[in-house]
């Protein structure tokens, strides 16, 4: 048996599309997020703020281009820090969304379900 049927949870609709969303909006703020939190580590926050700097191009495999032409070899560092900033983000937007929207309108009983059969 699986832990849906075990728990008597099954997600809906509404529960998918709003787990991926939620994922994906995450996901996106966590890579905007270290990419600032990079650069201020690297130049400092006085010459990230006077430059604006902004990574222009990411290429995987080499070193990434800054606004101001540099470029720099970003390592595994970016991605710990991209990674914590989306687990964080993701585990606190998702159950704000579960108390919500609500466990019931996320997910369907099986009892309901099968009692709407008989």
């Amino acid at each position: 048996m699986s832990t849906a049927s075990q728990n008597n949870d099954q997600p809906t609709g509404v529960g998918v599309v709003t787990f991926f969303v939620i994922a994906i909006g995450a996901l996106f703020l966590a890579e905007v997020a270290a990419n600032r939190i990079y650069l201020i580590h690297h130049y400092g926050w006085q010459r990230f703020v006077a430059e604006s700097l902004t990574f222009t191009k990411t290429p995987k495999g080499s070193a990434w281009v800054v606004s101001n032409g540099d470029k720099l070899a970003v390592g595994f560092g970016h991605f710990l820090i991209g990674g914590a900033i989306w687990l964080i983000l993701f585990g606190l937007v998702f159950g704000l969304a579960l108390k919500i929207v609500g466990k019931k309108r996320l997910f369907r009983d099986e009892q309901r379900r099968s009692d709407r059969r008989l």
